[in-house]
């Protein structure tokens, strides 16, 4: 069985907390509101409401499913399965968000990052992290804090490439992204398993 509870802050920098997120059984996701972009608070909820909408369609079509544990790497398979409905939840968010955009008729940038962890019925409650941007997923286990997803961030690009010295990061703007969701390029999410 699963606690869970969930609870977001404005923080020191901003007026309106950007922050969604959407806790149920089986799924957990946060989504941050871009900051400097236009309605951050308002691409965050369109990505829930539109995750929670793609994820609940999945999971009531438990015969796909069922039919891929009969056949052989079924595991493997559904992996693939729970990949393509993450990412086909971000494309349809980021429709969602142009057509707000569209009919408000705004022509400035609007995005958000999301991170999230899924349980799977099928592979018997594994662990699935997804992210894209600098929301993050930590598992806390005996009393240890691990941090389960990397930035998608400027800083960390830069790091992981190894062409650059520590005292060179130093002065890189962690805060610049490089993958969202939004009326900008299409990214696919970062997907892990876990046992």
């Amino acid at each position: 069985m699963l606690i869970y509870s969930g609870i977001t802050d404005v923080g020191l920098k901003r007026e309106v907390n950007e922050d969604s997120y959407l806790m149920e059984k089986d799924i957990f996701i946060i989504s941050d509101g871009m900051g400097g972009h236009d309605r951050g608070e308002i691409a965050s909820k369109i990505i829930i409401d539109t995750m929670k909408e793609e994820i609940n369609i999945f999971n009531d079509n438990g015969s796909t499913a069922l039919l891929v544990e009969k056949e052989e790497n079924h595991e493997e398979k559904l992996k693939q399965q729970i990949t393509y409905l993450l990412n086909s939840s971000v494309i349809k968010s980021k429709k969602n968000i142009e057509k707000y955009i569209k009919n408000k008729n705004i022509y400035s940038k609007m995005g958000a990052t999301i991170a999230g962890i899924y349980f799977d019925q099928i592979l018997n409650k594994k662990l699935t992290t997804f992210h894209l941007g600098d929301s993050r997923v930590y598992m806390i286990r005996k009393e240890k804090i691990e941090q389960l997803t990397i930035d998608h961030s400027m800083y960390e690009d830069m790091r992981r490439s190894n062409r650059y010295r520590e005292e060179d990061l130093k002065n890189v703007n962690r805060n610049v992204i490089t993958k969202a969701i939004g009326n900008f390029k299409l990214n696919d999410v970062e997907v892990n398993f876990y046992d």
